[in-house]
């Protein structure tokens, strides 16, 4: 039974037998910990708490067991030590690669980080929410773990690896790394931020949608301008970094010292704002030497209304011999400088370039004159939408504005609201209108407007918050964000409609034919759900977004129902792999999927593997237990003479400088045609496929290639088994990347 027999013996030579439960474990340490403590080879460690100031390190031949590391608390596992059952809420955890280790769901937030000894990581499993960090500290996300609304203050740092989820990035003056290619569209929020100072060895990004205002940066300090990112007022002093990505941009006020570090990436830009100075004003650039010799594109912004005089660009910009993009604040293109060359005309201005004695860059503007007879009104055209059709989210509206003379104001208002500068598209949420004027130097005014009426409202919900009781939503009734607790029951008949439901330990949720559940579901142990032939079970990727944690918990608990299942999707959707649901093991339903306005796109299930559908490929599929949905879009000159999809390249971005060929796959065998724009031929031989970010990580060889040209491009045959996971890369050998 598990026991110890000891035997006795007693005087006079009795034999006695004692029955004795075996001694139980040593534990070492338990509960709340707020110091340093070390456990060594041999001791134990059993639902340790660790608060703010208290470490943990668990060394080889050490085990820990149920430990809970809080904001300000650290745990470290050698090699050879053991720790199972951590639940990060806010604290560090770091352990050898060959540590014992495994973690527990855990969601923490609104933590602060501004302390230089305060670091935080998040693993597999757990969420970090409103978060924020500064000042030195240290926030680290690792595959499978996920962070949301996180704010990078100065002299903080947030470090995001391949395989987690970190959304709605806020840069305000600190550093962010992104450990893989390829970042999502709305990782970063739009944000300004001014006077950060970088330096002592400290870094700081500025990504796409981020705007610097007035940035320092010194002493060893580094700067990232990445693509989409704009740093507007700059000063790099001595033994200052900065790095400028293809698509990044500098303007404004630019001073760099002889002996800053300046490096640009082909793409970057440098661009000279005459709408930041004025004729006869100290240069915008003071030294243009330390950007001179790297490889920025240079652009001039002119709003069209400067006065005439001679605008200085850069001084010590000896030997100036690029070309300058002259663009208006709209980002159309007037033309190009060069030192030397033609004068550009615009309708109202002339724009010189020259290089004086004194190595000053400079632009000299003449104008047009106005005459007074001038009666010809401005042109307002091309008023359009970029959306149309009925949409739940914003529309965007933009217009053309010309005049045969020269534009005064170009403004825009929404409703009957004030008027303001238009610099480019108008944004709105709900149905109004949005008037545009324009008025040239001669006082001739010219209106224009646009009537916005495809916004679908929002609708406010009949029931919300916690149901203890029973509650019916009949047709045309919405619930939202209902949290069943026990002894509540929803009723979702006919017509009725439930949107992001939990149904908890105790509670019901009973769907009746022609009811339907959408959006974020989650099915606790012990809840009850039931339904009617008829009932609607809809997955709305709508409100999700590729790698976000799955819409349903788990599926298991309705399985069993006769749901009718649907997955809504947006004209937008966004390419990448959906979770719907986990706990679907076995999941052979049909799928009817569906647009946003109701119309019925076409019918996916497990068993039919990648079909297409309207304009891409689509995947259900089950990863284990959990159902996935992918959208990959497809490339007619990859679809074979039979009309059937063989292929296992669904996107093919064509070649780059390094001669690789990029593209998202579909498990199965097939082959692509690979192609050069241009007319050059390549040799390319030992070809191989690489999977970067996959689980395979091995290189597939696809055996020689004979010559690639345009007429006869040459074909790749391979296999890609199922276990692989990931993005391809198709290479020759003798590169690096």
């Amino acid at each position: 039974g598990g026991k110890d027999y000891t035997l006795t013996l007693t005087d006079g030579g009795a034999l006695g037998v004692t029955l004795g439960e075996s001694a139980p474990a040593v534990v070492d340490l338990t509960g709340d910990l707020t110091t340093d403590y070390d456990l060594t080879a041999g001791m134990v460690a059993s639902s340790v708490n660790i608060l703010r100031g208290g470490s943990m390190y668990v060394e080889d031949g050490a085990s820990a067991d149920i430990t809970t590391v809080n904001s300000g608390g650290y745990l470290i596992i050698s090699s050879g030590g053991k720790a199972t059952k951590i639940t990060e809420n806010g604290g560090y955890v770091n352990f050898d690669h060959d540590a014992t280790v495994t973690f527990l769901p855990n969601k923490f937030g609104g933590y602060t980080y501004d302390n230089p000894n305060e670091w935080c990581t998040i693993h597999s499993g757990t969420t970090g929410t409103d978060l924020s960090v500064g000042n030195s500290a240290r926030i680290y996300v690792y595959s499978g773990g996920s962070a949301s609304q996180t704010t990078v203050n100065p002299g903080g740092g947030f470090y995001v690896y391949s395989g987690c989820t970190a959304t709605q990035i806020v840069e305000n003056g600190g550093y962010v790394y992104i450990g893989f290619r390829n970042i999502p569209s709305g990782m970063f929020v739009p944000n300004v931020f001014s006077g950060v100072s970088v330096r002592d060895y400290g870094h700081a990004t500025i990504h796409s949608g981020t705007t610097a205002i007035d940035t320092t940066v010194s002493n060893e300090g580094l700067l990232y301008v990445y693509e989409g990112g704009l740093a507007n007022g700059i000063m790099v002093a001595p033994q200052g970094h900065l790095v400028v990505s293809s698509g990044g941009r500098l303007t404004g006020k630019m001073t760099f010292d002889p002996n800053a570090d300046v490096y640009a990436e082909p793409g970057a830009i440098l661009d000279f704002d005459l709408t930041k100075t004025t004729a006869g004003a100290d240069a915008l650039v003071n030294n243009l030497a330390p950007a001179l010799a790297t490889d920025f594109d240079y652009m001039l912004t002119v709003s069209g209304s400067e006065t005439t005089g001679t605008y200085k660009l850069a001084g010590n910009a000896i030997g100036f011999d690029k070309t300058i993009t002259v663009k208006n604040t709209s980002g159309e293109s007037l033309g190009t400088l060069t030192v030397g060359g033609d004068t550009l005309f615009t309708k109202s201005s002339g724009y010189t370039l020259t290089l004086g004695a004194d190595n000053t860059l400079s632009v000299d503007i003449t104008t047009k004159s106005v005459h007074v007879d001038d009666t010809t009104p401005p042109v307002i055209s091309n008023v359009a939408a970029n959306i149309t059709s009925p949409t739940l989210g914003s529309v965007t509206v933009t217009a053309d504005f010309d005049d045969d003379v020269a534009l005064a104001s170009q403004q825009y208002r929404i409703g009957s609201g004030d008027w303001t500068d238009y610099t480019g598209g108008v944004t709105v949420t709900t149905n109004t209108t949005v008037e545009f004027k324009a008025v040239d130097t001669a006082g001739n005014e010219t209106t224009a407007s646009y009537v916005v009426t495809n916004i679908i409202p929002p609708v406010a919900p009949d029931l919300s918050g916690d149901l203890t009781t029973e509650y019916e939503l009949t047709a045309g009734n919405v619930g939202h964000d209902v949290n069943i607790l026990n002894g509540g029951a929803l009723n979702v008949k006919d017509g009725g409609l439930a949107e992001n439901t939990t149904v908890n330990n105790g509670g019901e949720l009973n769907v009746s034919s022609g009811g339907k559940l959408t959006g974020k579901m989650t099915f606790e142990a012990g809840a009850t759900v039931t339904a009617e032939s008829g009932a609607v079970f809809d997955f709305d990727i709508t409100q999700t977004v590729p790698g976000a944690d799955a819409l349903v918990n788990d599926l298991s608990l309705v399985l069993n129902q006769p749901f009718t299942y649907t997955l809504t999707v947006d004209n937008q959707q966004a390419l990448g792999t959906y979770k719907l649901a986990g706990g679907a093991a076995g999941f052979d339903k049909t799928i009817t999927v569906r647009s946003i306005y109701g119309d019925t796109a076409g019918t996916i299930s497990v068993a039919d593997g990648t079909t297409k559908l309207g304009e891409a490929y689509i995947t259900l599929a089950l990863d284990g237990s959990d159902l996935t949905f992918a959208i990959s879009q497809y490339n007619l000159k990859n679809e074979p003479d039979d009309g059937t999809n063989d292929y296992l390249w669904t996107k093919q971005l064509g070649w780059n400088d390094a001669n690789i060929l990029v593209g998202n796959y579909i498990t199965g065998n097939g082959e692509i045609s690979l192609d050069e724009p241009g007319s050059i031929d390549k040799e390319i031989n030992n070809v191989h496929m690489h999977n970067l970010f996959g689980n395979d990580g091995t290189k597939k060889d696809t055996g020689d290639v004979a010559k690639i040209s345009l007429d006869k491009p040459a074909k790749l045959n391979f296999t890609i088994d199922s276990t692989a996971a990931g993005t391809f890369y198709v290479y020759e050998d003798g590169f690096d990347k």
